[in-house]
């Protein structure tokens, strides 16, 4: 039984990428200022990172943003959450929904931490703010956008795999050994299962809802890595992994 465990720890902790081919990015933005800044940084980060080209295609509207996802092939969309034809979580949804694999990052204006929890329960693989956005990091970050949601993949066969086996208690065994905390929750919030890890970063306050808890103690602020892996379901988002390694009260 070390296959699902070593899946798991893969899909923590994932393993530098490598580029293979271009990545086709879809961009749904409306300003032409943003679209131009976009197409800057991504041509500086291919650069600097020795990485291929991206190739980028713009929507102007949601509507065109969809119907793109229909007819192109896309690896990556880039998501602008205040559009002519569709503003807020209702745009990320429908993308989300309509590109099934195709993972989003959402770009926002909002430097929001329960903006950005909110976009990661309804499908977004990172939440990035507008003028924060270097040309390294944002060319990183759709290509780990791009592995994650590879992995959540691998990750649902293998729950599924585990529950089959032997039930709900051998999966939480598995992220047990890991030293990262994770928590899992549902779609509403709250909290389906945490770990070993977890359960001994908020004992002060083990029935404070975890949202709560977040906002109060913020990790990130804190020297931690925090990534957030929706795991969908036909488009719709059923779970979603939280795992927080390096943090110290």
């Amino acid at each position: 039984m070390t296959r699902p465990l070593k899946r798991m720890n893969e899909m923590i902790s994932p393993a530098p990428i490598t580029a293979a081919s271009v990545l086709r990015v879809l961009l749904i933005e409306d300003d032409e200022a943003d679209v131009f800044l976009v197409q800057e940084i991504l041509k500086g980060g291919a650069t600097r990172s020795a990485l291929p080209a991206f190739e980028l295609l713009v929507a102007g509207t949601l509507a065109d943003g969809l119907a793109r996802l229909r007819s192109d092939s896309v690896d990556v969309v880039l998501l602008d959450l205040m559009l002519p034809d569709s503003r807020g979580m209702d745009s990320l949804r429908r993308v989300v929904a309509e590109g099934g694999t195709v993972p989003v990052v959402v770009l926002s204006n909002m430097n929001d931490e329960q903006t950005s929890m909110e976009a990661a329960r309804n499908g977004a693989q990172d939440y990035l703010v507008k003028g924060h956005v270097e040309a390294m990091w944002l060319a990183r970050i759709m290509r780990y956008a791009v592995a994650r949601k590879a992995a959540i993949s691998v990750l649902r066969a293998e729950i599924e795999d585990l529950t089959r086996v032997s039930g709900d208690s051998l999966l939480a065994a598995a992220l047990d050994v890991t030293s990262d905390a994770i928590f899992i929750l549902n779609p509403d919030g709250s909290l389906r299962h945490r770990n070993a890890a977890a359960r001994d970063m908020t004992a002060n306050a083990p029935d404070q809802p975890i949202e709560e808890w977040f906002l109060e103690d913020r990790p990130a602020e804190k020297g931690a890595r925090l990534r957030v892996v929706p795991v969908t379901d036909g488009g719709e988002t059923g779970a979603l992994l939280i795992a927080i390694s390096g943090f110290t009260r």
